[in-house]
């Protein structure tokens, strides 16, 4: 086998090899959420507020996906995650330190694409806080639009692992000439760091006035608070 194998069997995508981390990918509709937690007040571009350490968890969360896959290799830790209904993947790296799966709407391709969903896993930044990415994510994002604004969602624990939820909101990408809203969630495993986000470029946009409906950004929400890692071995995280 190469360095990683792929392998499918049926509708459900099993990324596995010895020394790297396991994604579970199996098709699934979002859910409409009731309710999204909303920001109190837009922050300033290059200013936020933030917890110095991940709270500590009080109980451990035990939902997972029915469907549980036996892993070999180096880890057993698992993401549980499925792309929405209807979206296919248009890229995958796969290596030792790095590994990325790409995925957009139907109708879109790698090459003219609106929306995209990205799942990836470092094995060489499993020693970073998740809020300590974050931040470095938005202030990556300063260099290159006219303005942000980001807002934490969710610091704290989710199945016993550190993990943060952010909305980054770019005015204009000066290189793109396009608005960009992105949606990160980072999960610290005890053997890879995993980031899974939301990319959406739209209309260049005013503090404030991004052209995206609430609902939308509900929907990201309420989709990333629902994938979780857990690791089949350890009754701490379990599966």
């Amino acid at each position: 086998m190469g360095s990683c194998e792929r392998i499918i069997i049926c509708s459900l995508l099993i990324l596995t090899s010895p020394g790297c981390a396991s994604f579970e990918i199996e098709p699934s509709a979002i859910e409409e959420p009731s309710a999204v937690e909303e920001p109190s007040a837009a922050h300033k571009p290059s200013a936020a507020h933030e917890p110095s350490a991940a709270l500590q968890p009080t109980e451990k969360n035990k939902s997972s996906p029915e469907n549980t896959v036996a892993i070999d290799g180096k880890t057993t830790e698992v993401l549980r995650a499925a792309p929405p209904h209807g979206w296919h993947q248009i890229y995958q790296l796969n290596n030792d330190a790095v590994r990325l799966a790409d995925f957009v709407p139907q109708g879109q391709t790698n090459l003219a694409w609106k929306t995209k969903l990205s799942f990836e896993s470092h094995s060489d930044l499993v020693d970073l806080d998740p809020i300590e990415i974050l931040l470095s994510e938005a202030k990556k994002n300063e260099e290159k639009c006219s303005f942000i604004q980001h807002f934490n969602f969710f610091s704290g624990y989710e199945n016993n692992y550190p993990t943060s939820l952010r909305l980054i909101m770019c005015g204009e990408n000066e290189h793109l000439k396009k608005g960009e809203l992105s949606m990160l969630k980072v999960i610290k495993g005890e053997d890879f760091l995993y980031i899974i986000r939301f990319l959406k470029r739209i209309t260049p946009f005013k503090v404030n006035q991004p052209d995206v409906e609430r609902s939308e950004i509900a929907t990201w929400s309420d989709y990333l608070r629902k994938i979780s890692l857990c690791n089949t071995a350890d009754p701490e995280h379990p599966c």
